[in-house]
């Protein structure tokens, strides 16, 4: 979707901002991109946790069982 250039920055702006506003959804992407290298992120497991365990207090499934893990 975001391929042109600066598009890229656009969305992950975008997405961290939901994630900050209390939106599961996004709160579990930005863990996924940690735990993936995404968005030019670099790896960190205690940040994707973070955000996977707010996205799973708000009850997203997926989210609930990255915590398990």
């Amino acid at each position: 979707l975001f391929r042109r250039e600066g598009e890229i920055d656009l969305a992950k702006k975008h997405l961290f901002l939901c994630a900050n506003n209390s939106n599961s959804l996004a709160m579990y992407h930005v863990g996924f991109s940690y735990s993936h290298c995404l968005w030019g992120l670099e790896d960190d497991t205690d940040k994707s946790f973070e955000w996977f365990k707010k996205s799973a207090e708000l009850g997203y499934p997926p989210a609930m069982a990255q915590c398990i893990y």
